[in-house]
């Protein structure tokens, strides 16, 4: 369960740290696919193939499809911050361990599964805080070319917590004679390695939190059969929600044998407190691929606060008071990033450290809502991502499509807290507005 966001004066929260750590395993058959691999954008199923689990144990999960001369599989990449786990004492330190369970669903059948037993240790307890204290894994799962559902599962026995969630992958039937685009990562420039290798690689990542610092796109055309020996990719970028072109560019590539990586700069200065789309199209010959990727930015800089300022201090509304976010707003421009990094400072609860845990929840609720309320507009200005960023992740929710009165309803209840929202859906179209529950 996400902790609430408090105003000053009330306790700090805490939050999983993405970064980097060591981890020790035991007993996981993780099988690592090397030479000749085609990674495919997962496109074709109806589930997303990238899911977020939120509650205890929080943690991600993304399919890649893999596609070899002779066998296909899917990769499952798993990724959780040390504070999601329960760390009992062990052996003069601290020790979590884990099960991930892994099955792939066709039609409704379970056509295979296997299960890893992971642990990680660490010496010293500052380590499950820090922010690149964190544990990346990838298991594959031989399937043959479909659609499927991974159903994920992270089991802690020790501490009796469970999550469970569903992503999509799709495996493509044939190669030869096609094109397909692998899922496009950002990062920083310069990176090596394949896209499967970056999928493990703390730089890269789906927020930026300044849009000034040097980001480069990374990809892989798998072409087999086709002819041609160059490759021109065209990008561009959009706001999330809508298809209106705010920079473009394009780069050209030599086309290897089989399958070519591509790497180009994306320049987002100027870029605001907003989630973006960048949709690239790669042409060799005759055939056409296009891929895209969404990632958020968050406001750090002078330079890309000026423009977009007077809108971000829209959503501290819900965090903070009336006369505080009214000083933000009458800053000086040139006062403006200072004011911002105090703002968030005197929130944070761990100063000693580099990372500001409030901050880094506060934005990760602000993405999910704008991700998962956008109904016919921005998803954190909806009354259901305004209670989101303000409480988090409720204790639970009741839905009922049709309920007496005609409108669809959802109540959720915050039990830890005592308080209970219900909205109500009077246009059909997901835009629930708040009917119950304090203002």
């Amino acid at each position: 369960m996400r902790p609430r966001l408090r105003r000053p004066g009330n306790e700090a929260m805490t939050n999983p740290n993405w970064g980097t750590g060591d981890r020790v395993r035991r007993g996981a058959a993780m099988a690592l696919l090397v030479g000749g691999l085609g990674i495919l954008a997962a496109n074709a199923t109806r589930l997303p193939t990238a899911v977020q689990h939120t509650e205890r144990p929080a943690f991600r999960a993304r399919t890649v499809p893999i596609l070899e001369r002779d066998t296909s599989a899917v990769a499952i990449q798993v990724e959780l911050p040390y504070t999601a786990l329960c760390f009992p004492r062990a052996d003069g330190g601290w020790e979590a361990q884990f099960d991930l369970i892994a099955t792939a669903w066709r039609h409704g059948r379970q056509v295979a599964g296997d299960l890893w037993h992971e642990s990680i240790r660490v010496t010293q307890r500052r380590e499950l805080h820090a922010r690149k204290s964190r544990f990346v894994g990838e298991y594959v799962l031989p399937l043959p070319p479909g659609e499927y559902e991974i159903e994920v599962t992270l089991s802690e026995p020790q501490c009796g917590e469970e999550g469970r969630i569903r992503v999509g992958a799709y495996i493509p039937a044939e190669l030869k004679g096609q094109a397909s685009l692998s899922a496009i990562l950002l990062g920083a420039c310069g990176l090596s390695g394949s896209v499967r290798e970056l999928l493990a690689d703390p730089r890269v990542r789906l927020d930026f939190a300044d849009p000034a610092e040097s980001v480069c796109a990374y990809a892989e055309l798998s072409h087999r059969g086709l002819a041609g020996d160059s490759i021109r990719v065209r990008w561009r970028l959009t706001p999330a929600d809508e298809d209106a072109t705010l920079r473009e560019g394009a780069a050209a590539f030599g086309a290897d044998t089989a399958s070519t990586r591509l790497a180009w700069p994306v320049p987002l200065e100027g870029l605001g407190f907003d989630t973006y789309r960048l949709v690239a199209t790669a042409t060799l010959g005759d055939a056409r691929v296009e891929g895209s990727v969404v990632f958020g930015v968050e406001i750090e800089s002078e330079t890309s606060l000026a423009p977009f300022f007077r809108d971000a201090l829209d959503i501290l509304e819900y965090i903070a008071g009336e006369s505080e976010v009214a000083a933000l707003r009458m800053a000086n421009p040139a006062d403006r990033a200072a004011r911002w990094a105090e703002f968030w400072k005197k929130r944070d609860p761990t100063p000693e450290t580099d990372a500001n845990e409030f901050k880094e929840e506060f934005f990760r609720r602000m993405r999910y809502a704008d991700t998962e309320f956008a109904a016919t507009g921005r998803g954190w200005r909806t009354d259901r991502g305004r209670i989101y960023i303000q409480h988090g992740e409720p204790d639970s929710i009741e839905r009922d499509a049709m309920p007496r009165d005609g409108y669809p309803i959802e109540i959720w209840l915050y039990d830890r807290l005592g308080l209970r929202f219900v909205f109500l859906d009077r246009t059909g179209f997901g835009d629930y507005r708040q009917v119950e529950g304090p203002g």
